[in-house]
């Protein structure tokens, strides 16, 4: 996570302070988990007007159950809320077509050509698993009204995902 992405955390972490979250979903990934982190150590409470989590920039990720017990609320971390996996294509100029992917990954591996394989995510399997972490989350906000007793499923949920900066 660079200092420009923890920044615009804590920004919208400030610009949604006074939203009172039943529950967060959050990617598995460190990063996403930190981008979390910055986002919610903003928010208000009952006590002090702020959870003490005393993050910084090039801090490590605060565990998500000492999150859990600051905030006394459920983040699910889930890798249905991953950015989309571009496989071998990952880190490369996405203007390159496979051939030419796959020529890079040779050079650089030694690999012949003919072994290596495209194993990026694609556009249907991305669909799939956001289908399922939207079908999470819709239980999540069943289990919500359920437990609040008030049958309504309008309480706030939050989903962090980072993107692949392309």
């Amino acid at each position: 996570l660079t200092k420009k992405g923890c920044e615009e955390a804590q920004c919208v972490g400030k610009s949604l302070r006074d939203v009172q979250w039943r529950c967060i979903f959050s990617s598995d990934l460190p990063r996403t988990v930190k981008t979390t982190s910055f986002i919610i150590e903003q928010r208000n409470t009952d006590v002090d007007g702020r959870i003490d989590l005393d993050l910084e920039i090039n801090s490590k990720p605060i565990p998500i159950d000492e999150i859990e017990k600051a905030m006394n609320m459920k983040i699910n971390q889930t890798n249905l809320a991953r950015e989309v996996y571009k496989g071998i294509r990952e880190g490369l100029p996405k203007d390159l077509n496979i051939h030419e992917v796959i020529e890079i990954i040779s050079k650089k591996t030694g690999q012949p050509i003919e072994s290596i394989k495209d194993n990026s995510e694609s556009y249907a399997q991305v669909f799939e698993r956001q289908h399922l972490l939207l079908q999470e989350i819709i239980k999540e906000c069943e289990a919500s009204a359920t437990e609040t007793g008030n049958g309504t499923v309008t309480d706030n949920h939050m989903i962090t995902e980072n993107g692949s900066g392309d």
